[in-house]
Order: structure tokens, then sequence, then C-alpha cells
């Protein structure tokens, strides 16, 4: 039976999920800023040892290669590569706006994950739920401002979340005409989920994940 472990360190909480004999057996997830660093290998190391594992137990990693914070998804991923490199595990990135996606209960018609990455910009990306049981990306996965955002969202239900507490979960007055759905299941149970789901669906080996900075990218199309 399966063994796997996965991590997310994009945004100000550290989120962990467990997975024993098939079946998700433990999960984290607790704002921690700037301890995150600090903290992760103890909580990891907490969870294994809860449920009689150890590392080598562990069939693959899953881990969010952003968008997020450009600190926190470097931590994450440094430390579930590592893991996969001295344990000889395969290592599966999953982008967080497609978490989001799976986080909410299945509709038919598409919706809009929403990622507030600053005070007044977003990453967002359409989404809807497929055949596989799980939500599939209709479009990339882009970054507009808040001002612009009404005319690009296309009057789509939107998933709404906000990369670090400080600027709370209420949908700023600019989103506030749109219907807003909730996230019904928790990050790393989700994020588990679709880890396991590319493994089962993608021939291997699997090549690194690599981080995935789509603010970098905006700023060189946008500034001079």
């Amino acid at each position: 039976m399966t063994h796997a472990l996965a991590l997310d360190t994009s945004s100000d909480d550290l989120t962990l999920a467990l997975m024993k004999d098939g079946q998700v057996a433990a999960s984290l997830q607790q704002p921690m800023g700037r301890q995150i660093n600090a903290r992760i290998l103890d909580e990891i190391h907490r969870l294994l040892t809860q449920e009689g594992l150890t590392p080598r137990q562990l069939d693959l990693i899953g881990v969010s290669v952003g968008p997020g914070s450009f600190t926190g998804t470097r931590v994450g991923m440094a430390l579930a590569l590592t893991f996969g490199q001295v344990l000889n595990k395969p290592v599966i990135g999953i982008d967080t706006l497609r978490v989001m996606a799976a986080q909410t209960t299945p509709r038919a018609e598409p919706f809009l994950c929403v990622l507030h990455c600053s005070r007044d910009e977003v990453f967002m990306a359409r989404y809807q739920w497929g055949p596989t049981g799980y939500p599939q990306r209709l479009d990339d996965i882009s970054m507009a401002l808040l001002e612009e955002f009404p005319g690009r969202a296309q009057s789509l239900p939107l998933v709404w979340r906000s990369l670090t507490p400080r600027w709370g979960e209420d949908v700023p007055p600019q989103l506030a005409g749109l219907e807003r759905l909730p996230l019904t299941h928790p990050r790393g149970p989700r994020l588990l989920a679709l880890a396991l789901e590319d493994r089962q669906n993608t021939p291997g080996p699997f090549p690194p994940p690599v981080p995935l900075y789509i603010k970098s990218e905006a700023f060189r199309q946008w500034k001079p």
C-alpha cells in the first residue's frame, strides 16, 4: 500500500499531509510565517513518527511549486527535492491554484481560482471539473491588477485565497459582486491526492519539478 508525503510552503502556512497504506493518516495546516524554515523538518518527523513510518518507507513526495511566496516556495521545494534525491523517490510538483480548485465541491461549470499575491495583484486561472474526478486547468496562470480584474473575471464564480493572513480572507471591493465558491476540502490532503493522480497517469521517470514564478515573468513583460 502507498505511503506518501505532501508539503506546501508557498504561503505563510505550513501545510503537510501524510498517507499511510493508501489513506490520509495525518495532516497539518498552521500559520508559521518565517518560522516555517525552522520547524518544517520537526513537523515532518513528528507526523512520520506518529504514524510509525520512516522517510525511506515513502513511495513519493508531492510539493507545491507555486505561484506563491518566492522564498517560501523555494524552502519546500528544496526539501522535497532533497528527500527525493536521497531516498530515490519521485517528487511530483503541483501548482497552487490547482490545489485550490481541487478544494472546491465538484460542479459542471467553469470557475476561476484567484490567489491574492500582494495588496493590489492576484494570480488567476480558469478550471473545470473533468472526467478524472479532479479539476483541469483551462488556460495558463496569469497575474492581474485588482483594478483590472473585474473585466477579466468574465463574471465566473471564483475561489479566493490570500497568501498571507494580514490581508485577510475578505474579497476586495473590486470582486465583491462575483459569486464566491468555498474551499470545502483541506489543502494538504488535496495536494496529496493530486500528486498521486499525476503519478498514476504519467509514465515515469518523473523530471524534477521547477518553481512557478508567474510574478517575475509578468514583470518582465510589463516593465520596460
